[in-house]
């Protein structure tokens, strides 16, 4: 895709990449890992026309989550969080629409639900900031010197 100089990777992540959800220790751990991941190779292909979409879903309406919805941990905290109006399922449909469109425009992420997008955009900040921080700096001059 570099060479090309376009392309587009869309990387499937989790709300649980960013907010715990007991009970899911090791899936919320791998989706955090995926979710750094992709915000690097963001800040790496900068500016080689490749482009990096991460989508930070919670309920799909889909059989991996009745999977999902089979712990007891989760079940109880997923119970509270839907009660209290914060958690919604949204349709397989709609992820893929949202995603397509993403990367038509250009977008770096996808959250849902969309009730929880301030928690979601405050767990995003560091990564944020660290990109400003370190903005016109050339992540892929490692790669020349080899």
């Amino acid at each position: 895709m570099i060479e090309r100089g376009r392309g587009h990777l869309v990387y499937t992540s989790s709300m649980a990449a960013i907010t715990p959800a007991p009970g899911l220790a090791a899936y919320c751990a791998s989706k955090a890992g995926l979710s750094r991941f992709a915000e690097t190779v963001r800040m790496e292909t900068k500016g080689t026309g490749v482009e990096v979409t991460t989508m930070h879903l919670g309920p799909v309406d889909t059989e991996m989550w009745d999977r999902v919805t089979s712990n007891p941990a989760f079940d109880q905290a997923q119970r509270r969080l839907r009660q209290i109006g914060m958690l919604t399922d949204v349709s397989a449909k709609k992820v893929a629409t949202d995603v397509t469109r993403a990367v038509i425009k250009h977008k770096r992420e996808v959250r849902h639900p969309k009730r929880l997008w301030g928690t979601m955009a405050l767990a995003a900040l560091p990564g944020r900031i660290t990109e400003l921080l370190v903005s016109g700096v050339d992540h892929r001059s490692h790669k020349k010197s080899a």
